[in-house]
């Protein structure tokens, strides 16, 4: 039998894998349980299906941001900003500038 079907089965999850880390990334704390439960069962089937790369089982209770590892070029920063929050910036070298409340 041929490795052909495994590899386009693998591509297609790795995919789809991508699509979801990168929805996940975007919606933070509020993003859909359904997501990450699609997330962990993808990586278990590429474990299964022996792909590279793939996550090990150890790895499930991990940050969902830890599996940006071998995607993620230089830094990865995370943040969860408070739902009142005014005027907050995230990242690196920030510099803000302004008369704004000095209430921290």
């Amino acid at each position: 039998m041929s490795d052909q079907p495994h590899s386009a089965e693998i591509t297609a999850f790795q995919r789809r894998l991508a699509l979801l880390r990168e929805q996940a990334a975007l919606f933070g704390s509020r993003v859909d349980p359904a997501i990450q439960i699609e997330i962990e069962d993808i990586e278990q089937r590429l474990r299964e299906l022996g792909a590279a790369g793939a996550v090990p089982a150890g790895a499930a209770a991990a940050p969902w941001w830890a599996s940006l590892a071998n995607e993620a070029r230089g830094d990865v920063i995370v943040a969860q900003i408070g739902a009142n929050a005014s005027q907050v910036a995230v990242g690196k070298q920030i510099t803000q500038h302004g008369a704004g409340e000095a209430d921290d």
